[in-house]
């Protein structure tokens, strides 16, 4: 989800997605009077159909999710009687690492139109699903660098390249992660290719589990948002 809302395009988030629903069937609690071998066999087909799952508790069709608690709810056949308001129902919980990063992500995007309109060029990428990532968005004055950990534990990143031309000449300054202010990279150079040092220049720097990472010049930072709690980017 970090990657999708950070690259390039048109994107469509399926609805259920910031809540982590991945279409399995919790095959021990399906609770029909008849079909149920039929149901069950179903869960097992590869197709877009399970991608339709109720996302409330009054719902008889609900499917895990990546969400631990979430995935706990899940069952076929039987339903709450008790009705929630949607922003109280279980299935739509909205304190966990998923749901708030997809907003993080959204805000920041709308405010950042480097991020909408800007080229991409990948700095590093590994050989697995899992990997870490690194990638600029480009818009000839500005540069956003994105460094995404999907590991479930933190990594150190020491350095990573970035562009020659809109960093030219301004070894020393700042960049500044747009969801934790505290991490700063700082501009260096190495026999002629511009990289951001970061950690403040002083050391390897850790990304936390599972966590997106964008960094923008000091001078590119906006204002503070409470709500998703990071900062946006100043308009053009």
């Amino acid at each position: 989800m970090g990657y999708l809302l950070a690259s390039q395009g048109m994107h469509i988030v399926y609805y259920g997605l910031e809540q982590g629903f991945n279409g399995n069937c919790n095959m021990t609690n399906i609770n029909v009077p008849k079909g149920g071998g039929a149901i069950k066999q179903a869960c097992t087909w590869e197709g877009d159909g399970r991608k339709r799952q109720d996302m409330f508790m009054s719902g008889p069709y609900r499917l895990q999710s990546a969400i631990p608690k979430i995935s706990s709810l899940a069952q076929i056949g039987t339903y709450s009687q008790q009705t929630f308001a949607w922003n109280a129902d279980p299935m739509l919980a909205r304190d966990h690492y998923l749901y708030q990063m997809v907003r993080k992500m959204i805000q920041t995007r709308n405010s950042c139109g480097t991020l909408l309109w800007g080229s991409t060029h990948y700095r590093s990428m590994g050989n697995y699903n899992d990997d870490f990532m690194a990638f600029s968005r480009l818009d000839g004055t500005r540069e956003m660098l994105i460094l995404i950990n999907p590991k479930p534990f933190g990594i150190q990143i020491d350095s990573v390249p970035i562009d020659n031309t809109i960093n030219f000449n301004m070894n020393g300054q700042q960049y500044v992660n747009l969801f934790d202010a505290t991490k700063i990279g700082y501009i260096g150079y190495s026999f002629g290719q511009a990289y951001l040092y970061l950690n403040g220049g002083s050391g390897a720097n850790q990304l936390g589990s599972r966590s997106v990472n964008i960094y923008i010049h000091k001078k590119f930072v906006g204002p503070y948002n409470g709500v998703t709690q990071s900062y946006m980017c100043l308009p053009y």
